[in-house]
């Protein structure tokens, strides 16, 4: 004997089945849809052709850094509260050590994570970040995770940036 309940349990159970059953075509779907129009490395997805490209060919992108992806990060305010607001990070590698650099820019990416933090800005601002005192800092912080001579320099931006040039952003793609 079939007890289904009535009502909005079956129709769960109706909705995860038709997604179910959508999730498993959909692969078959794309695959047969790239196929007919020619996707692939000679299609012009840029993405899906830089993604190909090994690290240690970071080089051979043409890009002179690697922007790190915009990262949320914590400010005091007054009353003891925190509020986070965006920072985008630019590594500039020095010459001849594009890929060194890219092998630890998620490194990076991970230690400024954490160091921000372990010491929250005092105030979500681009003035708070343009400090000496914290771009030493955060230099020396970099320097320890990628190497000494690595990096050359490193710009802090207020928030989602504005785009890289074409070569910077394929640089960033394959270091990412």
């Amino acid at each position: 004997m079939n007890r289904a309940r009535p009502g909005l349990p079956s129709l769960v159970r109706i909705t995860l089945g038709v997604l179910l059953a959508a999730s498993l075509a959909l692969p078959e779907a794309w695959a047969s849809g790239a196929s007919s129009q020619g996707g692939g490395a000679g299609s012009g997805d840029r993405k899906e052709r830089m993604t190909k490209r090994p690290r240690n060919e970071a080089e051979l992108t043409g890009g002179e850094l690697i922007q790190l992806e915009t990262m949320w990060i914590p400010a005091s305010e007054p009353g003891g509260r925190r509020q986070y607001f965006g920072m985008t990070v630019r590594l500039y590698p020095e010459t001849g050590r594009f890929a060194d650099a890219c092998y630890k820019a998620p490194w990076v990416n991970e230690a400024l994570i954490n160091y921000f933090h372990q010491h929250p800005l005092e105030q979500a601002s681009q003035a708070a970040l343009d400090r000496d005192a914290l771009r030493r800092a955060l230099k020396a912080l970099v320097d320890t995770v990628a190497g000494l001579g690595v990096i050359k320099t490193i710009t802090i931006l207020d928030g989602a940036s504005e785009p890289p040039t074409e070569n910077d952003a394929d640089l960033s793609l394959v270091c990412g």
